[in-house]
């Protein structure tokens, strides 16, 4: 299962796993993915060079990206790509690029991974890790018996300050908005600024799927044809 998980994820979104324009891959330092408007993909490291000028063009899709403010005041309009980052995690603990555990330090063979520290955490960490009643209700997976790519993906939050702790539940489809948030920044903070509404994230992940494959659909009949 864990051949056919990293085997699916190198070869076929092996391209997603590098920066578009510079072609480094991806982390979660210096070059973390950064989604633009277009929804294609760049590393943080080229956004903030692009931030020295008024606009730039996507590399893929050549779509003309305004450039206001800079870089700290703009990272809602350019949200990290959490599915790329986690495919990385995934490749990188396959490729045992990452064997030691974030709590001691240590390389060990029997790894877990708590998918809300995100920590690769060792055998003898894990027992203290899960007596303390701040970690009760996380969830833990033995990556030594399974690594499928499920096990790296996590809940993504709210990014709005004092709401960090809430889950991403709406997409503001408001013209110049667009931003995924909890319910409650929505309701007190932001659907009395303008022309916004609120959508279910799982509602407009159902229709954008569905618009997505009629695409690839009509797509392949224009192939044959």
């Amino acid at each position: 299962m864990a051949t056919a998980n990293l085997e699916e994820c190198e070869n076929v979104c092996v391209e997603l796993l590098n920066c578009t324009q510079c072609e480094k891959r991806y982390d979660q330092i210096s070059h973390q993915p950064r989604i633009l408007p277009c929804l294609h993909t760049i590393c943080s490291d080229c956004l903030m060079k692009h931030f020295q000028s008024s606009s730039f063009k996507c590399t893929v899709c050549q779509k003309s990206v305004d450039i206001q403010d800079t870089f700290e005041s703009s990272k809602d309009k350019f949200p990290i790509d959490f599915t790329i980052r986690d495919r990385i995690e995934f490749v990188n603990f396959n490729q045992n690029i990452i064997s030691i555990c974030d709590f001691c330090d240590e390389s060990k063979t029997e790894i877990y991974r708590c998918k809300d520290c995100e920590s690769f955490i060792c055998e003898t960490c894990i027992k203290f890790h899960n007596q303390s009643n701040k970690f009760k209700n996380h969830v833990i997976c033995n990556l030594s018996e399974r690594s499928d790519v499920s096990e790296f993906s996590h809940e993504v939050f709210c990014t709005k300050d004092g709401h960090e702790n809430r889950s991403l539940e709406i997409l503001c489809t408001g013209d110049g908005c667009k931003r995924p948030m909890c319910y409650m920044y929505f309701a007190i903070d932001h659907s009395n600024s303008g022309d916004h509404q609120a959508k279910d994230v799982q509602d407009v992940f159902t229709m954008e799927m569905a618009r997505i494959f009629e695409e690839l659909r009509n797509w392949g009949i224009e192939q044959v044809q």
